[in-house]
């Protein structure tokens, strides 16, 4: 499996987080697991795809709070704050507002239309159910940072790191990297 990244979220009702997710928001379903009740425990949808990209892992919060995490500090934590809480998932799209356009008409509840961010990005955020808030966002085509904000920006070497707006711009006064028993000559001071 290619590498990805996995959230784990709980829900006091994980069919109904699972429905947005899958009917409303375009998440790509992955499986469900219903109780001996008929209400569904656990379930996971990916972003974009199946095996690529984001996976959450949906779980009940009554199933976690008295089994898997009803002991330590966490369980506590989870039993004293609103789900969601403080929480921002971040999700590319390679079309932001067709993203908007697509879920707007299935009903999803827009915090944040489509708006242009000042690190270089289109974004829009939504509501789920429990309070999860969802942003998704597209790099805006051709972004240069101002010069004075670039000078503030710090970056750390990263293959990863290649695609980000900031690396992009950072790129042009980035010395090459110096390759294993290979040294810089240094330059003498020009005399005038």
């Amino acid at each position: 499996m290619p590498p990805h990244g996995q959230v784990n979220l709980h829900s006091h009702d994980v069919g109904a987080l699972f429905t947005y997710l899958t009917d409303v928001l375009g998440f790509a379903p992955e499986f469900r697991v219903r109780g001996p009740d008929g209400g569904v425990k656990f379930a996971a949808a990916w972003w974009p795809k199946v095996g690529q990209g984001t996976r959450i892992i949906l779980g009940d919060i009554e199933e976690a709070l008295h089994g898997h995490y009803d002991h330590g500090e966490f369980g506590k934590q989870m039993e004293a704050h609103p789900l969601g809480t403080g929480v921002v998932l971040y999700f590319l799209a390679p079309d932001v507002d067709a993203v908007h356009a697509r879920i707007k008409a299935r009903g999803a509840v827009i915090d944040e239309p489509p708006t242009d961010q000042f690190w270089g990005e289109r974004t829009i955020s939504v509501i789920a159910p429990g309070g999860y808030y969802l942003t998704f966002a597209t790099p805006i085509p051709g972004f240069r940072f101002p010069k004075d904000f670039e000078a503030r920006i710090e970056t750390f070497p990263s293959p990863a790191r290649a695609a980000a707006p900031h690396a992009r711009a950072r790129a042009r006064v980035r010395r090459p990297p110096v390759r294993a028993g290979v040294t810089r000559k240094r330059r003498k001071p020009r005399r005038g």
